[in-house]
């Protein structure tokens, strides 16, 4: 006979505050995490839906929420990047509509 012992993945639970906002209005990002190994480290990074680089909010931290103020009324894709104990990774994309 043998025993296995088997660890659930990490789940990215994170949430924003709107999908849409004012312009001059804040996105707040929460990160949350479940499953895996505790405790868990965040990353939150944005960009123009239009363009293809990242900007860092935070790296890789056990804070759990940021605020951003976008600059411009276009659409933001937001990811957060949730990373436990054991170096799992899990991300979870949002889209912004800033009006």
């Amino acid at each position: 006979y043998m025993t296995f012992k088997t660890t659930s993945g990490v789940k990215n639970t994170s949430t924003v505050n709107a999908a849409t906002i004012e312009y001059g209005g804040i996105i707040t990002i929460n990160g949350s995490a479940e499953g895996g190994t505790a405790p868990y480290q965040y990353a939150f990074l944005y960009k123009k839906t239009t363009e293809s680089k990242w900007s860092e909010v935070q790296a890789y931290a056990e804070n759990t929420t940021v605020s951003i103020t976008p600059k411009k009324a276009v659409d933001y894709d937001v990811c957060v990047k949730v990373k436990d104990a054991n170096g799992v990774e899990e991300k979870r994309y949002f889209v912004i509509t800033v009006e």
